[in-house]
């Protein structure tokens, strides 16, 4: 890499100590500020390759994402070499996500292959005029001893949605001097889960060795679940934010995909009977009388049990960005799919307990008590 220039002004100091306290006060300060959007799983039909749409998430659900990039060395080895990106994500709070990215065969530092980048994101405004939607990331890549920090915005029209962001590293690539970096992106739906996405950046000094990061592929939503997959050709080695900012003189096919994990179902405890008079809005409630609403969400049912009276009709809603059914236990009645947003009302007359689960997702489990 090109070394920086003597005399070069450095904008931040280079002991850790000064970078991790940055890092630690930027943390402080988008904890103190978020307002919570609503967020459930990623779903890279909302996203392009190399960026991260402004995905934040919420509490008790972690995001998992694996992407990997393969490029032939041509006759007469023809060895396939693999460049791997990690992601972790976990909601600290509605509308703060920390996470971490983790890649090999980087190229960022030359004597250092494997690249590590600890972030926090979020989106202190949440909303800006005109339906434009901001959010912010600050991070430390370990590997260049840089702290970083994105800008985004979006903006969806129906089925296309565009993206923006500004990015700053004050010691970008193992250099001493601050760089800043632009790019763009666009996704647009051409079906229900499936998505055509492209994005572009580039640093704004960019040197006589360095290319412009590029990305394009095919966004899915993998039906029945909440996973995705894309599969997509890039010119840039890692997802993280200085690895999607500058591109190489070679692109690469590779893939990702998406592994929500939603905690409740490994640690969540067992439900109890909700009774009609003590329902809330989020787990059902009476907005009219003997009307009872039961959501779909985070691949479960809130609430696990819900008890009602004889004659009550409950509504379940589909609060997951995946298809749900609700079905009896024993396959005497049931939903047809139940779409994104979408419901499903049934009145119960005879006392007993009634229970349920989704076709799709037959871990997700409910049981309906009439008195």
């Amino acid at each position: 890499m090109n070394a920086a220039a003597s005399g070069s002004p450095r904008a931040w100091p280079r002991s850790r100590s000064g970078r991790l306290s940055v890092v630690g006060a930027g943390i402080a300060v988008i904890a103190a500020t978020f307002l919570p959007p609503n967020a459930s799983a990623q779903s890279l039909v909302e996203r392009t390759p190399q960026m991260s749409g402004g995905w934040t998430g919420q509490p008790g659900q972690i995001q998992f994402n694996l992407a990997h990039r393969f490029v032939s060395s041509g006759p007469p080895e023809r060895k396939i070499s693999a460049f791997p990106t990690f992601v972790l994500g976990v909601p600290v709070v509605r509308g703060l996500l920390a996470g971490l990215t983790y890649a090999t065969n980087s190229n960022v530092v030359p004597t250092k292959p494997n690249e590590l980048e600890l972030f926090v994101r979020g989106a202190p405004l949440h909303m800006l005029y005109g339906g434009v939607q901001e959010h912010v990331q600050l991070g430390f890549n370990a590997g260049a001893g840089s702290v970083d920090a994105e800008l985004g915005l979006s903006r969806s029209f129906g089925p296309v949605k565009l993206m923006a962001a500004g990015r700053a590293f004050t010691e970008p690539y193992d250099e001493d001097n601050a760089r800043f970096a632009v790019g763009g992106g666009a996704v647009v739906r051409v079906l229900g889960g499936v998505a055509l996405a492209a994005d572009i950046a580039t640093l704004t000094d960019r040197r006589s060795n360095e290319e412009v990061a590029w990305s394009v592929g095919v966004q899915l939503g993998v039906p029945y679940s909440p996973h995705s997959l894309g599969i997509h050709i890039s010119n840039a080695l890692t997802g993280t934010l200085q690895g999607a900012s500058r591109g190489t003189d070679r692109a690469r096919i590779g893939f990702e995909f998406t592994v929500p994990i939603t905690l409740a179902r490994i640690f969540g405890p067992a439900a109890s009977p909700v009774p009609a008079a003590a329902a809330t809005p989020d787990a059902g409630t009476a907005g009219e009388d003997d009307v009872f609403y039961a959501e779909l969400r985070n691949l479960a049912f809130a609430p696990g049990v819900l008890e009602v009276p004889a004659g009550a009709t409950v509504v379940w809603v589909n609060g997951d960005n995946v298809v749900h059914t609700v079905t009896a236990r024993d396959n005497s009645w049931g939903s047809t799919a139940i779409q994104p947003g979408g419901t499903f009302a049934r009145t119960f007359t005879e006392p007993g307990r009634y229970a349920v689960y989704c076709i799709p997702h037959p871990f997700m489990v409910m049981e309906v008590v009439v008195r």
